[in-house]
């Protein structure tokens, strides 16, 4: 098996339950401790901790290093999430540049065919400025 098909395959099969808890946790924690300073700097030291603390995941087919761990959450990391779901749920990007498209569609379509599907949707909702040439 070639290494596009394993990482094919490896997207095909995760677990759909797989959550990034350990994100969720720091990002807790960093509210709590820096609570009441200005947006900014909030920001900034909550980044600065996310990077410091964060596990670095690394498979062996990977070329582009960096992703987060999933895992399956135990019954303990499900009270956890499932408790802290308000604070997570607040929405805290407002924009549509935190959305991300469907990895499926996109292996099976490909770029062309969701540029045709955009296109088509554009059409049906009145039309707009033509993007796509």
């Amino acid at each position: 098996m070639t290494r596009v098909e394993r990482l094919k395959e490896k997207l095909f099969t995760l677990n759909d339950r797989a959550l990034f808890l350990e994100r969720l946790e720091i990002l807790k924690r960093c509210a709590a401790q820096f609570e009441g300073q200005a947006a900014g700097v909030k920001f900034g030291r909550t980044l600065k901790e996310l990077l410091a603390n964060v596990s670095l995941v690394i498979d062996e087919d990977d070329l582009i290093v960096g992703r987060v761990p999933e895992i399956v959450p135990t019954p303990e990391q499900e009270k956890f999430f499932q408790e802290n779901r308000p604070f997570w749920w607040v929405p805290w990007f407002q924009t549509t540049g935190h959305l991300t498209i469907s990895w499926e569609m996109l292996l099976q379509e490909g770029l062309g065919g969701l540029r045709d599907r955009a296109a088509k949707r554009l059409e049906a909702l009145g039309g707009g400025p033509n993007l796509f040439g």
